[in-house]
């Protein structure tokens, strides 16, 4: 059976594509976001809220601006995101007393419960994501990969992390 207009026919991707790590990471990493976003979705979150959950969880307030730059977010998106959290009341916003000009995030209660919510959800898109993997495979990639990104970016990616759990 020959082609015709409108058909489509699953097929294997062009070897030399398949035989291409760059460009078995894109297509990983896209399925992978989009998984991502699909977890998330249960939370009300996109990735980038998730993250800035993430980031003030772990550092405590942040002023706004040093929040975006730990995260590699552009302050403009930021203020998107920071706005979407603020009237989920997942984020308070303060105005920073030494400098009026800065604003001060802070996760709240509820951006807790979320965040709580949105990582056990992350953890079951992950085993779907990643089912091909046992978890020792999963943490063996996971080393590779941070080892590339520190080579990278030295300052994201510190010495001291430690692989996800499986």
């Amino acid at each position: 059976m020959g082609y015709a207009p409108g058909m489509t026919t699953p097929a294997p991707k062009p070897l030399a594509l398949r035989r291409r790590l760059p460009f078995a990471l894109v297509t990983l990493a896209t399925a992978a976001r989009r998984d991502t976003t699909q977890a998330l979705a249960g939370s009300d979150l996109g990735i980038f809220q998730h993250a800035v959950l993430c980031v003030l969880a772990e550092s405590g307030p942040l002023i706004q601006k040093d929040a975006a730059a730990r995260l590699g977010i552009d302050s403009g998106d930021m203020v998107a995101y920071v706005d979407d959290l603020l009237a989920s009341g997942s984020v308070d916003k303060q105005r920073d007393p030494a400098d009026r000009r800065r604003q001060i995030l802070e996760i709240t209660p509820k951006g807790r419960r979320v965040l709580a919510k949105a990582e056990r959800d992350l953890d079951a898109s992950t085993e779907e994501t990643f089912g091909a993997l046992s978890p020792e495979e999963r943490e063996v990639l996971y080393g590779l990969l941070v080892r590339v990104l520190a080579q990278r970016d030295p300052e994201g990616w510190p010495d001291e992390d430690q692989p996800p759990a499986s």
